[in-house]
């Protein structure tokens, strides 16, 4: 016992020794623009975060972090090392997540925390058609197209016997020797995801017009026309996604510009109809929008990537220009200077940013929290950044930003979501998944009821909102929903199974509902598979009569 005091002693002391070192290099740094010394500290820090959490006795792969309101646990699994840089973004699927590599193959991914997990190989791919692309010449003349060229997101769906795949990716047409950006989906059947598949990809959305390489290059002599992609995918109603495509280059500055221009899609977010494959025109003005979200009143926001020092942060409204590349508040990366003509910081009559990063920070995937686990951020929204390493809490007030928090996590994060339980599941560029949560819930192991109440509800407010006044998302406002008459809420439309009954929203016809959403109303168009477990329908049923 003396001997393991003893030990604690002496490590405790060589981390605060190292944490002094670290802080004379990182001042010296900062202070001299040294670049290479970067280096030294990212090692020191990674150093003294495996001292402390040896000390407090817990396993290498878990570390602990302070934010401003309260301490995090930081627990990593190794999950495809053997793709770093290639894997771009992840999305729940069953018990697991289902992860795309940017040349479009699939894997089903399992995390058994905080030890293990398993990894699988999906015998079917996102149709990017990569290996005809790398063997035309243009590749060969700027090899830094490859890099872009590929799968950009992955988002699923459920559906009443299984569940749908949706892609956005780039397309190569050999004949035409030009590139699109297509939204892809095909239908699985749940037993048999594993299996090749009895459904093909279908082509909901094809870009126009189709872009030629070699049209237009840098200032560096380089081609970037499938820099600045987008590609984020989200769920808008109950037939629709929502869509962002990046400018691509074609921002007028070195190549034609296409954002402004109506009839091309490029720089723009789009309504797709999934069943139909019909696009609406949502919102132009675009650089790279990374990130989208909607949050508990029905606000849509994204994060984009700006030039130097234009990170932004919108709100989407229907119809909105947000001015790019007319207006942005950036500078070119080759220098400082402004595009020649172009009316930069004024806004004018284009719609303004709800934030900027003066510095840019890499702004990837965003999502609104839901508090179950971190009560004191509440519904913050949460920001992935890619060049500066860190997760970001937005404080949102309606659609104004009142604060900002940078939490250094040390890894470039790829993309974000919250997992079943609350806690927070990052993925960075090297195949590792980083999971986030209370340093206290950590230790302890355990939920109050109120906390798997509210993780419950997270699940229901990715297409409901509880908040009274507010209007219908996905599925129909659930607030003051017990003792309502069954699809009694106005100026929702209902399936013709809900309307069809009779009743009211009783404790125990919603606690038959959640239990197995099929047999209570054969033919309803939720697609929910139902909650097993009584005590959860319970906790569920309980937060929806407090609240």
């Amino acid at each position: 016992m003396k001997r393991n005091f003893y030990l604690k002693g002496v490590v405790t002391v060589l981390a605060l020794g190292m944490m002094a070192a670290a802080f004379l290099v990182g001042g010296l740094a900062g202070k001299l623009h040294i670049q290479p010394l970067y280096g030294p500290i990212d090692f020191a820090e990674t150093m003294i975060r495996a001292v402390v959490t040896k000390v407090r006795g817990h396993p290498s792969n878990q570390s602990f972090l302070e934010s401003s309101l309260l301490e995090l646990s930081l627990t990593s699994l190794e999950v495809m090392p053997e793709n770093p840089g290639d894997n771009v973004g992840f999305t729940p699927l069953g018990n697991g997540y289902l992860i795309a590599t940017r040349k479009g193959e699939l894997n089903y991914a399992e995390m058994n925390w905080p030890d293990s997990s398993s990894l699988k190989r999906l015998p079917y791919s996102v149709p990017v058609e990569k290996e005809r692309f790398l063997r035309h010449s243009v590749t060969k003349r700027h090899p830094r197209i490859p890099l872009h060229f590929g799968v950009k997101d992955i988002y699923t769906l459920k559906a009443e016997d299984g569940f749908y795949i949706y892609a956005s990716h780039h397309f190569w047409k050999e004949q035409e020797e030009c590139v699109v950006f297509r939204l892809s989906g095909i239908r699985i059947t749940e037993n048999a995801f594993a299996d090749v598949p009895e459904h093909e990809w279908q082509t909901l959305f094809e870009s126009r017009p189709c872009l030629k390489i070699d049209a237009g290059v840098n200032r560096l002599g380089e081609d970037d026309t499938l820099l600045q992609a987008g590609g984020r995918i989200a769920q808008y109603d109950a037939d629709q996604l929502l869509l962002t495509i990046g400018d691509h280059y074609m921002e007028g500055l070195h190549n034609p510009d296409l954002v402004q221009d109506p009839a091309a899609s490029y720089g723009k977010t789009w309504l797709v109809n999934r069943h139909t494959g019909e696009a609406t025109l949502f919102t132009l003005g675009h650089r790279n929008p990374q990130g989208l979200t909607r949050d508990q009143f029905g606000n849509w926001w994204s994060t984009e990537h700006g030039p130097r020092g234009g990170d932004e942060l919108n709100v989407l409204r229907a119809g909105a220009n947000y001015g790019w590349p007319r207006v942005s508040y950036g500078t070119l990366y080759a220098g400082y200077d402004y595009p020649p003509g172009a009316d930069w910081r004024e806004h004018g009559d284009y719609a303004d940013p709800a934030y900027i990063w003066a510095r840019s920070v890499g702004a990837s995937n965003l999502i609104r929290l839901d508090g179950s686990r971190f009560t004191r951020w509440g519904d913050d929204l949460i920001m992935a950044s890619l060049g500066g390493r860190s997760l970001i809490r937005l404080e949102a007030r309606g659609t104004d930003i009142i604060g900002t928090e940078r939490i250094e996590i040390g890894d470039r994060l790829r993309d974000l979501a919250q997992a079943a339980d609350g806690s927070l599941l990052l993925m960075t560029d090297r195949g590792t998944f980083i999971r986030v949560e209370p340093a206290a819930d950590a230790e302890s192991g355990d939920l109050d009821n109120s906390q798997q109440a509210r993780a419950l509800w997270m699940a229901c407010g990715a297409c409901h909102s509880n908040q009274r006044g507010a209007g219908h998302h996905i599925g129909p406002n659930l607030a003051q929903v017990i003792d309502r008459p069954i699809a009694g809420a106005e100026d929702y439309r209902y399936s013709p199974a809900l309307r069809s009954l009779e009743g009211r929203w009783s404790e125990e016809n919603l606690d038959r509902f959640l239990a197995d959403p099929a047999t209570f109303a054969p033919g309803t168009s939720m697609m929910f598979a139902g909650i097993e477990d009584p005590q959860q329908r319970r906790l569920l049923i309980q937060y929806l009569k407090e609240q």
